[in-house]
């Protein structure tokens, strides 16, 4: 099984080497609130960012996106634990973020969507709990 090859160590690195990175796209990786911080801090060029699968990007973990990363132009959740909250602090923390494509997030519901829609995001949501 091919799980998590890369860890926060190699995500800081990333981070440290790669400042001017425009697209990162993490499919089955489970980074924790350090790798992510490092990414958000570093990376100030980050304008699309892909979450896909990861069991451990939540909450915390978006509010530090939110907070951070202010040239966010495009994002794409897909099977994380986010809850409408975390959304709601997108809408409210990414001054450039125009897409936003949700899939899988059982905790995300429509009633996150209000927000989105006074920042005029572009909203794409697949659903598999039926919320939206």
């Amino acid at each position: 099984m091919e799980t998590n090859r890369i860890g926060d160590e190699g995500l800081i690195a990333i981070a440290t080497d790669c400042p001017n990175i425009q697209e990162l796209v993490l499919i089955g990786v489970n980074p924790t609130s350090l790798s992510l911080t490092a990414i958000a801090s570093n990376c100030k060029r980050l304008e699309r960012l892909a979450l896909c699968g990861s069991g451990t990007i939540g909450d915390t973990e978006f509010a530090c996106i939110a907070a951070k990363c202010v040239a966010l132009k495009k994002l794409c959740i897909k099977g994380c634990p986010i809850s409408n909250v975390g959304l709601e602090t997108l809408a409210w923390g990414c001054p450039n973020l125009a897409k936003i494509k949700v899939k899988k997030c059982k905790g995300v519901s429509g009633r996150s969507f209000v927000p989105c829609t006074f920042r005029r995001w572009s909203v794409s949501e697949n659903s598999s709990n039926g919320n939206l």
